[in-house]
Order: C-alpha cells, then structure tokens, then sequence
C-alpha cells in the first residue's frame, strides 16, 4: 500500500491525451477512509476543464469513427480488456486504499469491467440499422450512428468496475468519453487513463477524465452543449437533476439509480 500510495500524491487529470493539473490549479484531498491517512491531491474539476476536455473528445471521436472500422474499434477494446486484466491487482489495490474496502473484494472488479469490455468489443459487427420494404420496387434502409461525446459519471463503491467497463459500449459505437469519476474515489479512474494512455490503444482525447465535485465538474458536463448522451450511476434524486439539466440541451440519459440520499450532479 505505500508504495501506491506514495505514487498518487499528485495524479493529473487526462484531457486531450496529456496528463494536466486543473485550469484553476485547484485540488482536493483523497484520504485512506480506513486510516484517515492522506493520499494524494486530487485535480479539481471546473467547468474550464469540462469544456477543455468535450472539444478534445470532438476531435478524437472524428478520427474514431471515420479512420477505424467497427470491427478495428471492436478489437481495440478487446485489447483494452485485456489490459484491464493485466493491471487488475494494481486497480484493486488502489480502489482498495481509496475507498476502504477488501483488497479480495475490489481485485474483482477490473476483471468484471474487462468481461464488460469484451462483451461489448465482441458486439461491434451487430451495430446494424435495418431494411424496410416501403413498397414492392423500392427498400428504405436506417443507419446507427454515435452521439459524438458521452459524458459518464460513476459512483464511488465499486471505482475501477464502473470507470472501466461503463466507457466500453460507448467506444464500440463510435463516441468518445469524458469521465467524471467519484470525488470521494478517483484514484482508480485516473490510474486507468495513465495505463491506457501508455498503452497507445486510442486516438488522443477519445477518453479524457476529469474529476471534481458535481456541481462544479457533473453539472457542467451533463449540461455541455456538445455531450448529446450521459450515463449517470448513483442516486435518484441526482438522477431527477440530471434529466431536467440534460432536456435542456435535449440530451438523451441513461440511468442506473441505487439510493435515494440527496446530492449534487
């Protein structure tokens, strides 16, 4: 644990392919909730970033999506699946110290997300419109095509399942993501961007990660007048401001609701 620990004292939010510190230079702390022992400061998030972070997504969801195939994206994210094995003990370790929580319990995780990731890459020939026989001489046909940015924001008890496994239907079809991860957790999301990024799998700005509170790093994502579709895990009554903020730029949300403790987006 110290070793890791001792690694996370300053991380950095992934935006455009970088590692940056917030536009602000503001942080917040992360501390062990099992000792109380300090572990790193936190990147705060402000609506600077989040939009930093959306026209870096623009950008790479162009090149993904018109310069790779379904089928090349496909094997992509299965690469990235098993990369997600490759590092699971180092994820669960982390989410581990983080979020107070069994190392037993939380090295399942990244597991469970590249089982996700797999799944999902496997899908990526089945994204298929269909033919419809509008008369007997003539065929109309539908496409499916990608929102363009998603915006994800995931729940802090199981970090590393939720920020890795929840991007990968996103990036099979075609999107990029920006990542909100749990302010009260986030080492994990941005351990995943450092392992990714190292990697080479994605064009730069495909995944950009930004954590911070909701309201100053959710609110103005779900509200982005360029992030067309969000996915939000947590409680309803965030649930129910997220929605009224996403109509108002007549963005689609898909929501997987736990508790009804009130908090902020």
């Amino acid at each position: 644990m110290t070793k890791i620990e001792a690694e996370f004292k300053k991380p950095k939010m992934l935006i455009g392919g970088e590692f940056v510190d917030s536009a602000s230079g503001e942080t917040f702390e992360s501390r062990n909730p099992a000792t109380g022992e300090h572990l790193a400061d936190i990147p705060r998030g402000q609506p600077e970033d989040i939009d930093r972070a959306v026209e870096a997504a623009k950008d790479a969801q162009e090149v993904w999506y018109t310069e790779f195939t379904a089928k090349e994206r496909g094997d992509i994210v299965r690469e990235y699946a098993d990369l997600l094995r490759a590092h699971a003990d180092r994820l669960g370790a982390i989410d581990a110290a983080d979020g107070g929580n069994p190392v037993s319990m939380m090295q399942g995780d990244p597991e469970a997300a590249a089982e996700l990731a797999e799944i999902f890459g496997g899908a990526a020939m089945e994204i298929k419109g269909d033919t419809i026989p509008v008369s007997n001489d003539t065929l109309d046909y539908t496409i499916r095509q990608p929102y363009g940015v998603v915006g994800r924001i995931v729940p802090f008890n199981h970090q590393a399942f939720f920020a890795a496994g929840k991007i990968a239907a996103p990036l099979v079809a075609g999107n990029a993501v920006v990542l909100k991860p749990p302010e009260q957790a986030s080492l994990s999301a941005l351990e995943l961007g450092r392992i990714v990024t190292e990697a080479d799998l994605f064009p730069d700005g495909l995944l950009n990660i930004v954590p911070g509170f909701g309201d100053e790093a959710g609110s103005p994502l779900v509200g982005h007048e360029d992030v067309h579709k969000v996915g939000f895990i947590g409680s309803v009554d965030t649930a129910k401001l997220i929605q009224k903020q996403a109509a108002e730029t007549v963005s689609e949300s898909i929501l997987e609701l736990g508790g009804k403790n009130p908090c902020l987006v």
